[in-house]
C-alpha cells in the first residue's frame, strides 16, 4: 500500500532536532502501549484484533467489485470503500475508479491518499490521480520509477 500526502503538511518545516524529539516521544509511547496490550496474556492485542476484523463491515465496496473495475484491483479481496474512495475526473462515469481512498489528517478528511500499487490496467489512472489531486510526497511530486509509463 502506498500513502501519499495530497498537499504539503504543516509539519514540513520541522528541523531535524524537532523530528528526533518527535520520534523519541513516539517510541516511548509505543513501548507503553505494547506493555499495556501485552498484559493479561495479550488481552489488549486480542481486543484490538477483534475490532480490526470488523473493518470490512464498515462500508460498501460496491464500485470496486463491479466487473469493469475488477482488473484495476491488485487483490480480489481489497477494495476501496465507496464512501471515501478517490474519484477520478472522467468523461464517462464508468472510468472514475482507482483502488485508493482518502485518509483524514490533522487539517482535513482528505489530507492523504492510500492506494494500492498500480497494476497494468490502472497505471494511467494512478498517474491521473497524482496529477489531478496534486499528490505530493514530502515537498515534491511522488515519482516511482518502476511505474513510469
Amino acid at each position: 500500500m502506498h500513502l501519499a500526502m495530497s498537499h504539503a503538511p504543516a509539519s514540513a518545516a520541522l528541523t531535524p532536532v524537532d523530528w528526533l524529539d518527535l520520534v523519541a516521544g513516539t517510541f516511548s509511547e509505543l513501548r507503553t502501549i505494547i506493555r499495556e496490550r501485552n498484559a493479561n496474556d495479550g488481552a489488549g492485542f486480542t481486543e484490538q484484533y477483534e475490532k480490526l476484523r470488523l473493518v470490512n463491515s464498515m462500508g460498501s465496496c460496491a464500485v470496486g467489485r463491479e466487473p469493469r473495475n475488477k482488473e484495476k484491483n491488485r487483490y480480489n479481496n481489497v477494495m476501496a470503500y465507496d464512501a471515501t474512495r478517490v474519484v477520478l475526473n472522467s468523461k464517462k462515469r464508468t472510468d472514475d475508479y482507482i483502488n485508493a481512498n482518502w485518509i483524514p489528517g490533522a487539517t482535513s478528511p482528505r489530507d492523504y491518499i492510500a492506494s494500492q500499487g498500480p497494476v497494468p490496467a490502472s497505471i494511467e489512472d494512478f498517474w491521473q490521480m497524482v496529477w489531478q489531486f496534486k499528490v505530493l510526497h514530502g515537498d515534491r511530486f511522488m515519482a516511482i520509477e518502476s511505474w513510469c509509463l
